[in-house]
């Protein structure tokens, strides 16, 4: 958050909530700790090589000019951080934050924490507790666990003395960014060697994380970093970590279906799931496919034949591969029924694929990836009109491989224009099925009715009165009676009411 003041520049650096401003050094040796982008730097020097000439002699008393003049111009500079999408001058914010009471343990085992996070964020930093701030005796292998498939995403060894950097009552280590989805996880650490936190009273964390509870392994294993198995009955807190918001700030990734619809809560959802007879309502398939029709390179579901709240369409990607139902070969074995294969399998391994939606008016989708192995070097990618909102990378999509299925989600704050799935260096035979979308409840124009329910009734939702008879599309389908304009027959019988979708 920036917070600038007519006497003060106050900016809370890594959640401390210090004010940055201490005079011009300490801004300049806070600009670089924090990472400030370039322009920020430019700006710092000129501003200083402008006015470092009224300091006086013995430099004690605050450069006033240079004070009054950075002000406005670090502003400036923060703001077009901002418009341009440049890094902020903040650093990454750290999980634990604080607590009220505490106590200490030097029990060595594998110990930490989970938490829970309703976004996806970016680890950048993994840390262990430093007792005394004074150095560890031992270096220490922290990671991060996902709880759903206790699969280690990211991890780092803290080194010994005081070399790895102090921020607050933690050592970290950076590494390599790794995006958690929205869900539960550890971070734990290899205790032995140093005293550790513990017996944490009323812990508090940071941004959209939750602390859940203490975390342990049984039995003890003091050896290596392994997944602690059991829940605590103190809040232990050994190990902590830094992370950023993902990069846009407007897409959030989701491992978990349930998690992903409790998200989509402002929105209509829709599903599709891919049996035979939904298939055969893309464009390109004329009747219900058998077990392994070659259905072409793409599928297009139309909102009008699906009954969904948009349009989309589902493209393989690699040149000459195609899509294939309920794939009968064995890889290694055949896929379950109501799957759509992607790439011909022994002929096409790049299982690429990419779902484009048309409308503008698709706000979040999910499917299920089958017979998926989990490599770092796979993704999946979200796209608006501006181009790439995030992307959740391969080593926090859940492992599938075996024929199981897990479910992979986005919702944005924008619409999404595509999203696509790479599958990297892996060549592993992969499927997909039951497609979610979650459409926007919006009516742009103001006749009652939301773009879903236009969609569904036929009506166009850019038109208040589609068939031009003076009622407002949301009176006539509240009636029951859209298309059904009342004229007076001119039948020998004599005048009576009928109505025109009846002729």
């Amino acid at each position: 958050m920036l917070n600038v003041r007519i006497r003060q520049l106050s900016l809370p650096v890594s959640g401390t909530g210090s004010p940055l401003w201490a005079g011009g050094h300490a801004l300049a040796r806070a600009k670089r700790r924090a990472g400030a982008p370039a322009l920020i730097a430019r700006a710092l020097r000129r501003e200083r090589g402008r006015h470092e000439r009224i300091r006086p002699i013995n430099g004690a008393a605050e450069d006033i000019d240079f004070v009054r003049s950075l002000r406005f111009r670090l502003a400036v500079a923060l703001l077009g951080c901002a418009v341009l999408g440049l890094p902020s001058l903040a650093q990454a914010a750290i999980g634990l934050t604080g607590w009220s009471g505490s106590g200490f343990s030097g029990v060595d085992n594998n110990v930490g924490f989970e938490f829970s996070t309703t976004r996806s964020i970016s680890i950048t930093d993994l840390g262990f507790f430093d007792q005394g701030v004074d150095g560890l005796a031992v270096s220490h292998e922290v990671g991060i666990w996902r709880v759903s498939d206790q699969s280690l995403l990211v991890s780092g060894t803290v080194a010994s003395g005081t070399t790895a950097p102090l921020d607050g009552d933690y050592r970290y280590v950076a590494v390599t960014p790794t995006i958690l989805a929205a869900g539960n996880y550890i971070v734990s650490v290899v205790t032995t060697g140093d005293a550790w936190l513990t017996n944490l009273v009323a812990p508090t964390v940071s941004g959209p994380l939750a602390y859940v509870s203490g975390r342990d392994k049984f039995p003890h294993e003091t050896a290596s970093l392994v997944y602690p198995n059991q829940s605590a009955g103190n809040n232990h807190a050994p190990a902590n970590f830094k992370y950023d918001i993902t990069p846009t700030g407007n897409v959030t990734f989701y491992t978990d279906e349930a998690a992903w619809t409790a998200a989509v809560n402002a929105v209509a959802v829709d599903s599709l799931d891919t049996s035979a007879a939904n298939v055969a309502l893309a464009d390109e398939v004329s009747s219900p496919p058998a077990q392994d029709a070659q259905l072409g390179p793409q599928l297009t579901f139309r909102a009008g034949n699906t009954g969904l709240c948009a349009s989309f369409t589902l493209q393989t990607l690699q040149s000459g591969a195609g899509l294939t139902f309920d794939d009968g070969e064995p890889s290694p074995s055949s896929f379950p029924a109501g799957t759509l294969s992607i790439g011909d399998i022994n002929d096409f391994e790049d299982d690429d694929f990419r779902l484009t939606f048309p409308t503008g008016s698709v706000f979040a989708m999910g499917l299920f990836l089958v017979n998926n192995i989990q490599v770092g070097s796979e993704s999946f990618s979200a796209f608006g009109s501006g181009g790439l909102l995030g992307t959740l990378p391969g080593n926090s999509i859940p492992d599938s491989s075996g024929n199981g299925s897990t479910f992979v989600g986005v919702v944005a704050s924008e619409p999404l224009v595509s999203v696509r799935f790479d599958e990297g260096a892996a060549a592993n035979d992969i499927a997909i099925r039951d497609f979610r979308l979650g459409c926007a409840a919006e009516d742009p124009d103001a006749d009652g009715l939301s773009n879903l329910a236009e969609q569904r009734a036929g009506t166009d939702p850019s038109d208040p009165d589609t068939d031009d008879d003076g009622l407002l599309d949301g009176e006539e389908l509240a009636t029951g009676s859209f298309g059904a304009q009342q004229v007076i027959s001119t039948l020998a019988d004599g005048p009576r009411s009928v109505f025109a979708a009846d002729l």
